[in-house]
């Protein structure tokens, strides 16, 4: 097993801004000059050396939080919502119940489902098509001058599509067929940002190394054979990006509070209060991009290709290559296939909690502020995790993968705890309200300390000049299973109607990626990102 062991005088962990901008050179690359190549590691990591990239980094990632709590919480309720508004109880005319196991239909197409089989089929289109975006995308984002403009249009675009639902008046097909249109394209834009996101995380590592002077303890080699300095740039570029998020987060949610709690109260209380807090969040992710967008440099990528007449087949020729390498390249490929069956879990189970809790509590309770109460909750206990866990990683003295192991096995008990439920017997297993507030916090903490995990290892995976390209390896192979997952869930739940059933897939997933997550040797993945992927030379 590998393991990472930081030296006893270790310094503690500097704040985030010095700890990743100290002593770093602030000069711009110079625009008339020849393109850095990948070999040329000074000049390709050069423009994140300084201190006002690292403050575009934490913009960006702040400027996303707001959408992202509107994407993940707000439009998933809000779909809800008017699905049960305009649907009916199966083979009658009359309206649908409010709270407790609902029996409710609506039309989707030319047949009719379940209300939550709905928004099901919704996540299956939504996936599939994000993995064919980010194929493209991750093919081109490497390339010279191309990362930073593509980030930054996904999250204006991101931000736009926010901004027409307070203009939705009524509970109607047509306020939720917009609801839905809204909810896919929002979520394809929204994960190719995260892979181009993610594509930075390996080039802060990179400036970890060349700021480290040779007589200081951060430029001691790791057991993994990564200097500790990057093992501690990665924790705090990942970690800190995720924060950032979750605060943006915390403000889109606190409105969306205000907003519940000062209208007046009625029937479709909750359908105002979301529709307007998704419009607000909208514009504040719009404001907060455009300061990140000059803060944040651009970075020198790969040399263009000379030859290439249009950019469609590009990437996709890059993709196949990108699955050639496997055999050069096997860690990597291991450890994307066990984090891609992780997140195909935890992205069905997330909404698949949130649709529970407010069947158990109620889809109008206090006008939608419960529901925004429980999720800011949930945001808070994630900034709690990915903080705790980036504090402890360089001071614990413990082997890198028992990290994956404890956080693995957290997030395992709580959709197991779902699962319990399925049992008409049991009293437990999110069927009361309380079990929803501790598996909440508990969850949320260990996924968001996990995630902040697993980019800092799969950063230290991957070869110079190919960082979006394999931070989009987790799409391309999700086109394969992603879109599927949600389909199989929503025919489980236009049968049953219970949503503890379709949790039982979720906890299949999981526990599927650890064997994968066991098989990776960091050590070895390390030593394999000193060359190039196959074809890529």
């Amino acid at each position: 097993m590998s393991s990472y062991t930081p030296p006893k005088e270790l310094a503690p962990a500097e704040p985030v801004v010095r700890a990743i901008s100290e002593k770093a050179d602030e000069d711009e690359p110079d625009s008339a000059g020849p393109e850095p190549s990948p070999g040329d590691s000074d000049g390709y990591r050069k423009p994140l050396g300084s201190s006002q990239s690292l403050w575009g980094w934490l913009v960006v990632n702040l400027a996303t939080g707001p959408t992202s709590a509107m994407l993940f919480t707000f439009l998933p309720a809000t779909i809800q919502t008017v699905a049960n508004a305009v649907g009916h109880v199966p083979g009658t005319d009359e309206p649908c119940a409010a709270v407790g196991l609902i029996e409710c239909v609506v039309s989707f197409g030319s047949r009719e489902v379940d209300y939550l089989t709905y928004f099901l089929y919704l996540n299956s289109i939504s996936r599939g098509l994000q993995a064919v975006a980010c194929i493209l995308a991750s093919g081109l984002a490497d390339y010279s001058r191309f990362r930073k403009p593509m980030m930054m249009a996904t999250i204006y675009v991101f931000a736009i599509l926010s901004l027409p639902l307070a203009g939705l008046e009524s509970q109607s097909y047509g306020t939720l067929n917009t609801l839905a249109a809204l909810y896919v394209s929002s979520s394809v834009v929204m994960a190719v940002f995260m892979i181009i996101q993610a594509s930075y995380i390996p080039m802060f590592m990179a400036t970890a190394q060349q700021q480290a002077k040779p007589d200081s303890c951060q430029s001691e080699a790791g057991h993994d054979g990564l200097g500790l300095a990057s093992w501690a740039r990665g924790a705090r570029a990942s970690t800190w990006g995720i924060v950032v998020n979750n605060i943006g987060q915390i403000a889109a949610v606190l409105a969306g509070i205000i907003i519940a709690y000062t209208q007046d109260p009625g029937p479709d209380a909750s359908f105002k209060s979301y529709r307007l807090a998704m419009t607000v969040s909208g514009v504040a992710t719009f404001v907060i991009a455009v300061v990140g967008h000059f803060l944040l440099p651009n970075i020198p990528g790969t040399a263009r290709p000379t030859n290439w007449s249009i950019a469609l087949p590009h990437p996709i020729k890059s993709g196949w290559r990108l699955l050639r390498s496997v055999k050069s390249h096997p860690e990597v490929f291991k450890f994307c296939v066990g984090w891609m069956l992780f997140d195909a879990s935890w992205f069905n189970f997330a909404p698949l909690l949130s649709a529970l809790f407010l069947e158990v509590t109620g889809l109008n309770l206090s006008g939608g502020g419960v529901f925004a109460v429980y999720t800011l909750v949930g945001i808070l206990a994630g900034c709690l995790g990915s903080l705790g866990w980036m504090y402890a990683f360089p001071r614990v003295r413990t082997p890198v993968k028992a990290w994956l192991y404890l956080l693995l096995g957290l997030n395992i008990f709580c959709v197991f705890w779902g699962c319990i439920g399925v049992s008409a017997t049991t009293a437990v297993g999110l069927k009361q309200a309380p079990e929803f507030w501790v598996i909440q916090v508990v969850f949320m903490a260990a996924n968001s300390a996990m995630l902040a995990y697993n980019r800092v290892v799969f950063a230290s995976f991957i070869p110079k000049g190919s960082e979006a390209l394999l931070s989009g390896l987790i799409f391309l192979l999700d086109l394969c299973t992603g879109w599927i997952m949600p389909l199989i869930q929503a025919r489980i739940q236009d049968h049953t109607g219970d949503l503890h059933y379709s949790l039982l897939l979720s906890l299949g997933l999981m526990v599927a990626s650890v064997p994968f997550f066991v098989w990776v040797k960091v050590d070895r993945g390390i030593a394999q990102a000193e060359k190039p992927l196959s074809g890529f030379a």
